[in-house]
Parts: C-alpha cells; sequence; structure tokens
C-alpha cells in the first residue's frame, strides 16, 4: 500500500502468490481494491476491517489482501474495478461476487456469509426488491451495472427516473445526486440507454416552463453530454428569468464550468443570502463531522468550500459591474470568517 498502514488482517504476499497459497488452502481469496486517497477506504480501514468478527471470519475462510488501484493498474483493470472501494472474493481465480463502496462490518459480513452460502448479492438483492421501493430499486440497477447487465439496469434505472420520486416524494435528493451518477454511468456503455435518455430529454424540451421540467432537462442534457443546449436556452430566458430559475443549482455550476462570469454575476440576485445558505451546509457538516474519524479533514473541507463560493461569486460581481454587492459580499464573508484564507479568497479578481 502507498501512502498508509494496511490494517493487519491483510497479507502481505503479492497477489499471485496470495491467490495460489488460498488454492492450496482451499480458501477462498479476499482481495479489497483500494487507493491512497479514497476517503471510504480509509474508513474501512479504521472500522470494518479492524472488526474482531471481520478478522475472525477471515481468518476462517480466506486470505485477505489489498490492492491499490494506482500502484497497480493491470490488476484492476482485470478485474473491472471502476469504483473504490471494491471487494472481491474468488474461489480459485472465479469471481464469487463483489461488492462496491463503504460498508460497516454488519453489513460485509452479511455479505460475506451469502457469498460463502453459494448466494450472490445480486440473486439476493432481485428475490428481496419491492419494486416501489426506489432506494432497492437503485441497488439493483447499481448491481445490474456492475456486473455488466446493462439492458437490465437500464429498465430499472429508467422506471427510478420516470416514477421514483412518485413512489417516495422525499427520494428527490438521491433522485439528482446518486441516480443521475448512476445513468451518466450507464450511458457512456450503452448506446441504448444513451438513446432511451436522450428521447425522454427531448420530450421535456417543449415544456421548459417549470422548475420541475428545466431541472430534469439540464441534468440529462449534463448526462447527455450536452452541456451548450443548456446554455443556449439560458441565452434566450437571461434578460428576465422566472424568479424560481434562481434556485437552480445546475445552472450556476455550468456558468462556473463554462466561466460566464457576466452572466454568473448577474444570474445570482442575492449573493449574500446564497453565501449564509453555503454557511449553513457548512456548520450542519461540521456537527456531522464531529462525530467521525477525521474529523478535521471533513471540517475544513466544509469550510474551504465557503471560501471557494465567495472567490467564484467575487470574480462573477466584478465581471457583471456590481461593485457594491462586491464589496458587501467581502465584508460579510470576512465578518463570519476573519481567516488569512477567506481574505486571500475573496480579494478582487480583475479578469483581463
Amino acid at each position: 500500500m502507498i501512502g498508509r498502514m494496511k490494517p493487519a488482517l491483510f497479507s502481505s504476499l503479492p497477489l499471485a502468490e496470495a491467490l495460489s497459497l488460498a488454492r492450496t488452502q482451499k480458501r477462498l481469496l479476499l482481495i479489497d481494491f483500494t487507493a491512497d486517497w479514497c476517503a471510504p477506504c480509509k474508513t474501512m480501514d479504521q472500522t470494518t476491517w479492524v472488526d474482531r468478527k471481520v478478522i475472525e471470519w477471515v481468518e476462517r475462510h480466506a486470505i485477505a489482501v489489498q490492492v491499490d488501484v494506482d500502484a497497480d493498474e493491470a490488476t484492476a483493470s482485470r478485474f473491472e474495478v471502476r469504483a473504490m472501494p471494491t471487494v472481491l472474493v474468488l474461489r480459485d481465480e472465479l469471481v464469487l461476487d463483489r461488492s462496491s463502496g463503504a460498508r460497516p462490518a454488519s453489513a460485509l459480513l452479511e455479505w460475506l456469509e451469502g457469498v460463502l452460502a453459494g448466494r450472490t448479492e445480486l440473486q439476493s438483492l432481485q428475490k428481496q426488491l419491492d419494486p416501489k421501493n426506489p432506494s432497492e430499486s437503485l441497488r439493483l440497477a447499481e448491481k445490474l451495472l456492475e456486473g455488466n447487465h446493462l439492458a437490465e439496469a437500464q429498465a430499472h434505472l429508467e422506471a427510478l427516473w420516470l416514477h421514483g420520486h412518485e413512489w417516495q416524494p422525499e427520494w428527490i435528493g438521491v433522485r439528482m445526486s446518486y441516480l443521475v451518477g448512476t445513468i451518466d454511468e450507464l450511458i457512456t456503455r450503452s448506446p441504448q440507454a444513451r438513446e432511451t435518455f436522450g428521447a425522454i430529454r427531448d420530450r421535456l424540451t417543449p415544456r421548459l416552463t417549470t422548475p420541475e421540467a428545466v431541472e430534469d432537462w439540464l441534468a440529462l442534457n449534463s448526462v447527455l453530454g450536452h452541456q451548450q443546449r443548456s446554455l443556449d436556452w439560458f441565452d434566450t430566458v437571461k434578460q428576465s428569468p422566472p424568479e424560481w430559475l434562481q434556485a437552480e443549482r445546475q445552472l450556476f455550476e455550468l456558468l462556473v464550468e463554462s466561466e460566464r462570469w457576466a452572466d454568473l454575476g448577474r444570474f445570482v440576485r442575492s449573493p449574500i443570502v446564497e453565501l449564509e445558505r453555503h454557511r449553513d451546509i457548512a456548520r450542519h457538516m461540521e456537527e456531522s463531522a464531529s462525530r467521525l474519524p477525521n474529523a478535521g479533514d471533513l471540517i475544513e473541507y466544509g469550510r474551504q468550500s465557503v471560501r471557494d463560493w465567495a472567490k467564484t461569486m467575487i470574480t462573477a460581481l466584478r465581471a457583471a459591474g456590481r461593485e457594491d454587492d462586491l464589496k458587501a459580499l467581502q465584508n460579510d464573508a470576512r465578518r463570519h470568517d476573519p481567516s488569512e484564507a477567506m481574505r486571500a479568497a475573496t480579494e478582487e479578481v480583475r479578469l483581463t
């Protein structure tokens, strides 16, 4: 491993030797694919992989090794590892099952016991699925995608996109984050999925007069790689945008990515209100992080996100010629965070 000490249950044997030893001893081979930059991997190192019951399970049934994907890209490619952490269980050279994402000890042990009994997680998810539970459907779709069952994954993701928020209205936040990300991954691998979600986007195009339609349309443009369509539409409404468009975070991010600073400076009507919203998010993050490992890093990340937003808006307000609002934002930001880091972030940037 690079950059940190690996938990004691992992063997220091090279992968080929560990596989040979597991075969000789008629044991399973457990591979944890990780990376030095992966925060969930570090969390598992500090919690799951030092859990007494997990250690006992590995001692009874497996040889365990960790593979750093940056140090051993060939092995990560061989096993088609796309996310960290990913845990594989092999018998000889046959992959019995895989698990992606951080898991607490109890969830990992439940999965490992299933593998030992000859039951894959995909089979369990399919058997237990409540078709009107969007979280279960998304987990199944992710597992299908992981196993390269693209058509089946598409069917679930299409249903979730169209109906998941109807089945469970409070799921809307997950819909616009994890679901969008999963659809993005699917369409990079499936031309059929790209065509399907492109058609769904096109059906929205004549209805860009409501917040819901615009939010969906912008999200699908993003995963389809058609951000220019979003910018072209914005240009048609930016002179007198509807009030609700101010809440559309995707447009903010798109204007930043395309460096449309003057447009951004005019788009955000109440910069100090928005800055306070970012401070609220950082305070919530700080409260949550205080109960977690590496709390200091997470707390600083939240504070820095506020500074980064302030820096972005200083640039945008100057480009838009809103000097009074720029000064007010600068003063407000420094009053709440008098650090040198905030002072540096809110120095006036003069665009060339």
